[in-house]
């Protein structure tokens, strides 16, 4: 079985059902699908698949250097966040990488095919997963070696986000002792507040900062995948061009990219909706007294379960798909993480995890 979310289809052929009456919590995608703006660009450039897309990508990069108020040659599209973090450790093979634990499994793998090696700052659940900045510095203070660091934020899967504070002081840092910072930004778009948290406007102080960024969560476009990097280090995307395959994001994605980052209704009506059905989801949660909810920003939520035995297992047979955290390095199988999706199929959870609930009490009676 695949270690990521979103595995439906492997999912519902292990289980023998069409993939279409599985209900995906597993995948961290934004529950109001594409969006009306969105449809009508595909619709206007279906013909568009009988062309090769802009092999630089010009207009691409145009529109997100225009949403974010940066210069075009900081930006560095890709298939997906994914091939983005894989071209960057090509380029910059690092000797030595922080991690944080838990976190998104890709930097590891794609950092270890370049033959770096690591050191992870565990994230304490008594604490809330969240960053202890004395506790941190002093970690770098101790490892010398360390000369990239990479951090998620809203990290994945907790969906606790790092303060602008802490992260503008950790750049001072690197741009002193020369170590290379890749903060990855999938999630952040989720933040009604994102300003208070990202750090591209400090692109320009230092050409030790690298942010990530994704369309796919946000924009419900897995299946078409675009994503990005963000810096003021044009000697390192040069290099990363050398690496890249040719006309990697497909004419549907390229055109998608340059029009629906201005969608400002969109966006309102998305975190409108994500704050007020995160909260009721968790409350929901919270009332169950095997189920610990980690308070998150983002479009997912971290459970603790305990007593009851084989949860995920119990819930596919409900034909819901629910993303086991097991393979999270600081994190152990009873721990999982839910996306927040429509009020309908977070309803069928809550009634599914109930019946889940009442059958384990009942069978310990």
């Amino acid at each position: 079985m695949s270690e990521h979310g979103g595995n439906r289809e492997e999912i519902a052929d292990y289980l023998g059902i069409n993939k279409s009456d599985l209900i995906d919590f597993s995948a961290n995608i934004n529950p109001l699908g594409l969006s009306e703006n969105l449809l009508n660009v595909l619709k206007k450039n279906i013909t568009e698949l009988q062309h090769y897309p802009d092999i630089k990508y010009r207009k691409l990069k145009k529109a997100i250097a225009n949403y974010h108020g940066v210069s075009s040659s900081y930006v560095f599209p890709g298939n997906g966040e994914a091939e983005v973090i894989y071209l960057l450790a090509q380029v910059l093979r690092p000797r030595h990488v922080l991690l944080l634990a838990p976190t998104f499994s890709e930097y590891e793998k794609a950092f270890n095919l370049v033959g770096s090696r690591f050191s992870y700052f565990y994230l304490n659940e008594e604490e809330g997963f969240e960053i202890n900045p004395i506790n941190f510095f002093e970690f770098l203070d101790n490892n010398s070696q360390i000369d990239c660091i990479c951090l998620c934020n809203p990290n994945n899967p907790t969906g606790k986000v790092i303060s602008k504070k802490l992260l503008t002081q950790l750049l001072g840092r690197c741009s002193v002792d020369n170590i290379s910072l890749i903060l990855d930004e999938a999630f952040i778009d989720f933040l009604p507040n994102t300003s208070d948290f990202t750090m591209i406007d400090e692109l320009t102080n230092s050409d030790n900062l690298y942010i990530l960024r994704s369309l796919t969560k946000f924009y419900a476009i897995p299946g078409l995948r675009l994503g990005y990097l963000l810096t003021h280090n044009v000697n390192t995307l040069q290099k990363m061009a050398l690496y890249k395959i040719p006309w990697s994001i497909n004419i549907l994605a390229d055109v998608i990219g340059q029009n629906i980052l201005f969608d400002e209704s969109f966006q309102i009506q998305t975190h409108n909706f994500i704050n007020t059905e995160r909260q009721r989801l968790q409350n929901e949660l919270e009332k169950f007294h095997q189920i610990k909810v980690y308070s998150s920003s983002a479009n997912y939520l971290l459970l603790k379960v305990t007593d009851i035995s084989e949860f995920r297992n119990k819930l596919l047979n409900k034909r819901i798909l629910i993303r086991s955290c097991s393979n999270y390095r600081g994190l152990t199988s009873n721990y999982y993480r839910v996306a927040v999706k429509s009020v309908e199929d977070n309803q069928y959870l809550i009634e599914a995890i109930t019946e889940v609930c009442r059958n384990e009490t009942d069978s310990n009676s």
